[in-house]
């Protein structure tokens, strides 16, 4: 449950609302007391069964790390890495069975890992300065799976739901986290700008795959238990984050471009190393796709069809907030 504890923080420092208070402090209270765990205090992924997930590392540390708890955030990304690394490839397996110190499901799912990335790269900016270590400990692995994963990145900037799979379904769910943690890597100064032409690639890539309706298709599906593609409410999530990311870092590059109404910025290819802690292998660089147009990702945004007919209360962000749009 503690992946939406991060909203309720937000939405309490937003509204003020007492209930809001209430709901997150008893969450960070199951999460660091009562929550079921292993041996070495690692939560569980789920209740009763004894099993570490890669998509824990998205589910639990960014909500410690937000509540001000960095020091048991940063423990238990260790916990799940340390289990869950498959060291040759350098990959994350999916599952771990604590109590059996075998792997439940030992594929090395491709959302898996982009969980994973997704969350470092968020709890690198949350860190304190004084987490000096920790911080680049994080930017390590966070490096590590962005390299590795981009080994299995398909000519069309997809990936096998099990990345070292070929016979395993195409799906974007890692195209669009992995492209979120690039570009909120670069728009840290953790992560070198030669990175950027994978990214941009995969998020025109993904922006093929936004309907009419402005569902993502060809995520995992939750329908299926995520093992044939189709739409999840995920996939959208995921899409609304990486075009805030992908704004974010537009708004502080060098040149203005102002694309549908957004007043972002573009930055050209750097042609010598920049100054940050990583810098790109050389097998990305060639793997440019041309952005032809962004409307589609703005469209997922805009679209207001599905709040008309009455499935969503909301409106979602507009074109015109989109740039100013705060990370989840």
């Amino acid at each position: 449950p503690c992946s939406i504890g991060e909203a309720l923080i937000y939405a309490y420092e937003k509204t003020g609302d007492e209930a809001f208070k209430t709901s997150y402090e008893k969450l960070l209270k199951w999460a660091l007391v009562d929550a079921p765990r292993d041996e070495n205090g690692i939560v569980y992924h789920m209740l009763g069964k004894t099993d570490l997930w890669a998509d824990s590392m998205y589910m639990l540390p960014p909500f410690l790390a937000a509540a001000g708890e960095y020091d048991e955030a940063i423990k238990q990304l260790d916990g799940y890495w340390d289990a869950l690394l498959v060291k040759e490839i350098g990959l994350l397996a999916h599952i771990w069975n604590s109590e059996k110190q075998v792997f439940s499901r030992g594929v090395i799912w491709a959302e898996g890992n982009g969980w994973a990335i997704a969350a470092m790269a968020q709890i690198i900016d949350k860190l304190p300065e004084e987490y000096v270590q920790q911080k680049q400990r994080l930017i390590e692995r966070t490096t590590q799976l962005i390299d590795n994963s981009l080994k299995y990145m398909r000519d069309d900037y997809f990936f096998h739901d099990a990345m070292d799979d070929p016979t395993t379904v195409v799906e974007n769910g890692l195209s669009q986290l992995l492209a979120y943690g690039i570009y909120r890597g670069v728009t840290s100064g953790w992560l070198d700008s030669a990175y950027i032409p994978a990214a941009d690639a995969m998020f025109a890539a993904v922006q093929t795959k936004v309907d009419g309706y402005g569902l993502v298709q060809d995520v995992c599906s939750a329908k299926s238990g995520f093992v044939t593609p189709g739409p999840n409410a995920e996939g959208q999530a995921w899409f609304i984050m990486l075009c805030a990311a992908r704004a974010r870092y537009q708004s502080i590059s060098s040149s203005v471009s102002p694309i549908h109404g957004l007043n972002v910025q573009e930055e050209p290819l750097r042609t010598t190393p920049s100054t940050s802690t990583t810098q790109a292998p050389s097998h990305i660089t060639p793997r440019v796709m041309e952005i032809q147009d962004e409307q589609v990702a703005l469209d997922l945004v805009e679209l207001n069809l599905l709040r008309r007919r009455g499935i969503y209360r909301h409106s979602w962000p507009t074109a015109s907030n989109l740039s100013s749009l705060k990370y989840p």
